[in-house]
């Protein structure tokens, strides 16, 4: 019987898993499914979700797929932290011989697995092609090339979704797209993914509708850029320093929370709101503060969190402006390339616009071009 098994944290279970559960099945022919919920991944943070829930979750979203389709509970059994390469050998003794189902997103990184060698040796990945990652065949090629192992990729093309946006979504007490709604209906009747409700709640307090609109997508956008580049930053961090951006924008500064040099200026809400987060929510992490604190300016010699929510606020997805989509698009296809547009770029309408430059953005700019 020919098997695909595909892994991962299903943090919550979105479309885009059943899509591309459904078109390996479909392009490979194969008889049944093996869905891997992880029980601590190791190349990520724990799951939020517990393992029950997620199961529950996966049996509501696959419950009339095409195929006969198993949840293992391998993982759960193991009841530790969990590579694939250790997990792989316990699937093939159950089920045989399988095919690995990955999507093109992870394919990208699939260098930076623990010992991909040892996975190669145990089962064939297959992989999808997905939106804003047009490098599958590369990363194909470079594995066949390093490894000696070819890749299936599969016709199929998936969108850009991520679960950690989706969540992001739920935390602003939104309706994702992506999640099935016996899915939604599950997580809204056991309050999954509210440990932000306070939070957001309180945030409410200090912006406009309009405002927490951009917010929330300003966030959104943060948590997809950290996913597709892979930059490894802490999920909570990303979260907590896009939501506060701009929660100083209607709080006059003074000498306390603003530099004299920006009191009334169009950047006093990036000082303002620094602190306004250390002293109205508690912040204290440096990292945090620093990226509201410079969101609108930039900095010299910024943290890669700085540059996140700088970027993310600059294309964020409620943005239409002339030009956005151009910068946007640089910022998803090369992160550091994309922030470097986007700074100058923002540098240039503001110097047109025949407003002050602030020192800040000036220094920044200088210092980026030199380095």
């Amino acid at each position: 019987m020919k098997t695909i098994v595909f892994g991962g944290a299903f943090d919550p279970v979105h479309s885009e898993h059943i899509s591309l559960a459904a078109a390996a099945v479909k392009e490979l022919g194969a008889e049944k499914l093996v869905l891997v919920p992880t029980f601590s991944p190791g190349h990520k943070s724990n799951a939020e979700a517990s393992f029950s829930d997620r199961v529950e979750m996966l049996k509501l979203a696959f419950s009339d797929f095409p195929v006969q389709t198993e949840i293992s509970d391998v993982e759960r059994i193991s009841g530790k932290t969990n590579y694939t390469f250790e997990i792989l050998p316990l699937i093939e003794k159950k089920y045989g011989e399988a095919f690995y189902l990955v999507g093109g997103d992870s394919l990208e990184h699939f260098s930076t697995w623990r010992h991909p060698e040892k996975i190669l040796e145990l089962t064939t990945l297959v992989a999808d092609q997905r939106e804003g990652f047009e490098n599958s065949e590369k990363s194909a090629a470079e594995i066949f090339e390093r490894y000696g192992k070819k890749v299936i990729l599969l016709d199929h093309v998936g969108k850009r979704i991520s679960s950690g946006e989706i969540k992001a979504e739920l935390y602003f007490s939104e309706k994702p797209e992506g999640v099935p709604v016996a899915v939604y209906d599950y997580i809204r009747k056991n309050k999954l993914y509210s440990r932000y409700e306070a939070f957001i709640e309180k945030l409410k307090g200090y912006l406009t509708d309009k405002r927490f609109l951009h917010t929330k997508c300003v966030t959104c956008c943060a948590i997809a850029l950290n996913s597709r580049h892979n930059l490894k930053l802490d999920y909570d961090k990303v979260f907590v320093a896009a939501a506060l951006h701009d929660v100083g924008k209607y709080i006059k500064g003074d000498e306390n929370s603003c530099p004299k040099d920006a009191l009334g200026s169009p950047v006093e809400h990036q000082f303002v709101g620094a602190y306004v987060a250390e002293h109205d929510f508690g912040i204290t992490d440096p990292e945090i503060l620093s990226a509201i604190a410079c969101h609108t300016t930039g900095k010299e010699n910024m943290s890669l969190l700085d540059k996140l929510v700088y970027a993310a606020d600059v294309v964020s997805y409620e943005r239409n402006y002339e030009g956005v989509l151009e910068l946007r698009a640089a910022i998803f296809d090369d992160f550091e390339k994309g922030f470097r547009k986007i700074l100058y770029e923002n540098y240039l309408h503001v110097a047109k616009s025949g407003d002050p430059v602030y020192p800040l953005t000036t220094k920044a700019v200088r210092y980026y071009e030199e380095n």
